[in-house]
């Protein structure tokens, strides 16, 4: 499971069941809006998007587990 949010800190805490997330800044979203280049702004998230994937594995393992019982 995964959330989009929309706004600054608030927002972005108003949908965080877990520990890590990614963040995409708003000049990223601006560049995308107006056809530039977003690879560069999405590039220095990769290690924020392996982060939230290994919480949400974790947590499928630990629900999937609980399940079993």
């Amino acid at each position: 499971m995964a959330f989009v949010s929309y706004g600054s800190t608030g927002g972005a805490h108003a949908v965080q069941p877990i520990r890590n997330s990614v963040h995409i800044a708003a000049n990223v979203l601006w560049a995308h809006f107006k056809g530039g280049d977003v690879a560069a702004g999405l590039a220095e998230q990769v290690g924020q998007a392996k982060s939230l994937i290994d919480d949400l594995l974790w947590w499928t393992n630990a629900l999937k587990s609980g399940r079993s019982k």
